[in-house]
């Protein structure tokens, strides 16, 4: 009798670990969450028993501080409420990549092998790039893989929310949201910052574009514009007249195979790493809000 006990106890205790990583540390209740019941569902499903990442005070991220004061001045302070807060989101130690020390960040699993896909943030004399790695529930490297690959796969949500539904083909600017909302969560916890007050600003309307294209995708309330005194909503879609010749001329440099990283896997594609270095991009314009055409098969 005294051992049962014991059992529902300590499956109890597991419980609660886990609904306390559900609501957040603040205690609240109410996910900050808007999406649809299967998104929120994935969301909240924790299917990993890999060592989590002790996560730094969001406080003290200053980076952060100044992208929420940037879209509370355009009135699209809203859409921020759309996804997980950045204590909802995953992040692991990791041993895998010797030059990305921030950390890894769990987005998703294969759908016929159940590996755990994690990005990664690379700092470089230019700009951070976003990585990608497929790896088993013993933290064991499986392959290196690029943003097309990921799409494919079962993706968490909002990360599944950055590109078109069936992900088959990524274009420049879905692949750039995706890294940009990965970039967020990194920043948001104090892991990276922001190199300039330059970088600061593309990154913010970016990540604007970014938020708006998730709210779209999901069809959430919080993507809604707020509504003026007179009763007439603000107009907060995006004007792509000049944004789609600002994502041509972003470019998308190649990067060595990382074979001294990962193992070869029959289970994945060839490895390959499409590096993302959104700081480089001389313009400072948005990503557009609705899904791109894939400009490779143009």
């Amino acid at each position: 009798m005294e051992e049962r006990c014991s059992t529902q106890e300590k499956r109890t205790g597991i419980y609660e670990h886990i609904a306390s990583h559900a609501v957040g540390t603040n205690g609240s209740a109410a996910l900050r969450t808007v999406c649809s019941t299967t998104s929120r569902a994935s969301h909240d499903r924790l299917v990993t028993t890999i060592p989590q990442s002790p996560i730094p005070n969001p406080n003290q991220s200053s980076d952060q501080n100044s992208v929420r004061e940037y879209l509370n001045s355009r009135g699209t302070r809203s859409l921020l409420d759309n996804i997980p807060a950045p204590d909802q989101v995953r992040f692991d130690d990791q041993g895998v990549l010797h030059n990305a020390p921030h950390g890894r960040l769990l987005i998703g699993h294969h759908k016929a092998t159940g590996d755990a896909i994690y990005a990664y943030i690379r700092p470089s004399s230019a700009s951070q790039r976003v990585v990608f790695s497929a790896e088993d529930t013993r933290g064991q490297p499986i392959v290196g893989i690029s943003h097309g690959d990921v799409a494919r796969q079962r993706v968490r949500y909002p990360f599944n929310m950055t590109f078109p539904k069936d992900g088959r083909c990524l274009g420049r600017a879905d692949k750039a949201r995706l890294a940009i909302v990965i970039r967020w969560y990194f920043i948001a916890t104090g892991r990276t910052k922001l190199r300039s007050p330059k970088s600061l600003q593309t990154f913010c309307k970016q990540f604007r574009s970014a938020l708006r294209y998730v709210a779209n995708r999901s069809d959430s309330i919080a993507g809604q514009p707020p509504q003026n005194p007179s009763g007439q909503a603000r107009r907060t879609q995006v004007d792509e007249s000049d944004i789609q010749s600002a994502l041509l001329a972003t470019k998308f440099s190649p990067s060595p195979s990382p074979t001294r990283l990962v193992k070869q896997s029959h289970r994945w594609p060839s490895p390959s790493e499409e590096p993302l270095g959104i700081e480089k991009s001389t313009s400072a314009g948005s990503l557009p809000s609705s899904p791109a055409t894939c400009l490779s098969r143009r």
